[in-house]
């Protein structure tokens, strides 16, 4: 007789908690959802912000002249193993300002 209410006190615990878990669960539902489309929209605000950055930069950039290197590497043209002059190299630095203002020149016509 111990064993069988024994064993209906456990099923009723056990019914008990299920029922405990589902109206926990069906309570916390409207929360979750709240807290998610809360987060959704803080992140689509973000996305908007940061599309709207990238794009100014871009702009930016687009409208900025293009900034020329703060110095050209340039072959050795001293010492014993040499592979160019200085003559030479003069004459890669002219050859390089000349296609630069003429690419400057062709981007504003």
């Amino acid at each position: 007789m111990d064993s069988i209410k024994k064993s209906m006190l456990s099923k009723a615990g056990v019914l008990a908690n299920a029922i405990l878990l589902t109206s926990c669960l069906v309570a916390a539902t409207p929360s979750w959802a709240a807290r998610d489309a809360g987060q959704m929209i803080a992140q689509d605000k973000a996305n908007r912000d940061v599309i709207a950055r990238r794009q100014a930069a871009l702009a930016a950039a687009a409208s900025a002249p293009a900034a020329e290197p703060a110095s050209e590497v340039l072959p050795l043209d001293h010492g014993p193993r040499a592979t160019t002059t200085p003559w030479l190299n003069a004459q890669y630095r002219l050859r390089a300002r000349q296609a630069a203002s003429a690419a400057v020149a062709a981007a504003t016509q």
